[in-house]
Order: C-alpha cells, then structure tokens, then sequence
C-alpha cells in the first residue's frame, strides 16, 4: 500500500499546496520557453516573509515565483 501524502504552507489567511507551487514552477520554466521534461530534479524553498518560491532545477538554474 503506498502512503498518499500533502503538503500546504499557510501564512497570513493564504494557503498553497506542494502541488500548486510545483504547477506554478513548471508554467514560469514553461514561460522561459524550456521543456517539462528537461526537469531532472527540482528543490523549492518557500520564505514566507516574502510570500515567495525560490526554486532550483537540476542543481543549476535559479528563480523564483511571488505568490
């Protein structure tokens, strides 16, 4: 049996998923006119002080998304 889990990050009455900062990470990579499946690894750090995602993929390229 495989354990199903979730992961959200509430802070200031906002709430937002693993799932949705993974989508939102995929459209910006998407948006720099790169392929979902150049994505070998991808690491996100979420400050929630500045309401932003700061993401990682492949150990090389660097962003982050205001949420």
């Amino acid at each position: 049996m495989k354990l199903k889990t979730d992961f959200f990050v509430e802070h200031s009455g906002k709430q937002i998923s693993k799932k949705d900062m993974v989508r939102l990470v995929k459209d910006e990579w998407l948006q720099q006119g790169r392929l979902v499946k150049e994505i070998k690894d991808l690491q996100m750090y979420f400050n929630v002080d500045e309401s932003k995602c700061y993401w990682v993929i492949n150990n090389e390229d660097k962003g982050c998304i205001k949420l």
